[in-house]
């Protein structure tokens, strides 16, 4: 057995988790995020986005999800099931291709004009069951909040 892992806490921020998603077009790079980030975030602003409100913590070692309301309900996922993650947002009009809503990096110009909410997403593999890659969708609440959790990841990783 090594040498005992250390949890160095990096960063914690509050979010709205709104589920996940197994991208299946492809599993690089943004592109991997389009398709699950299409199916759990409604782009069109006349229906409420719902979620649970979540604290999301990155540590040397990991992820983990709390539920605010349920103090019992931790996930964690090991900084080695990390695949990709990213800070984003949403666009939508007629140069976003099929569908009309892609999800851009937060600095981009694109990001910078959007009017939706800054979002994190990364996506893991499964360490149960089937080991599929899972892409997790979280609402953060400013556009520091969304890179420090990347940076965070990246510094981990």
């Amino acid at each position: 057995m090594g040498p005992p892992v250390e949890h160095i806490p990096l960063a914690r921020t509050r979010v709205l988790y709104l589920g996940s998603a197994v991208p299946l077009e492809t599993a690089v790079g943004l592109e991997a995020l389009q398709m699950p980030l299409r199916e759990r975030y409604a782009a069109d602003s006349s229906s409420s986005v719902e979620g649970i409100d979540t604290w999301l913590s990155i540590f040397s070692s990991g992820m983990v999800m709390q539920y605010v309301g349920d103090r019992n309900s931790v996930t964690w996922w090991p900084i080695s099931t990390l695949h990709v993650c990213a800070a984003v947002k949403c666009v939508v009009g007629p140069n976003c291709g099929e569908g009309r809503t892609r999800f851009v990096a937060l600095d981009s110009a694109a990001g910078k004009r959007s009017n939706h909410p800054p979002m994190f997403a990364a996506i893991m593999r499964r360490t149960k069951g089937i080991k599929v890659l899972e892409c997790h969708v979280f609402i953060c609440k400013s556009d520091q909040a969304a890179m420090a959790l990347v940076q965070s990841c990246t510094h981990a990783y």
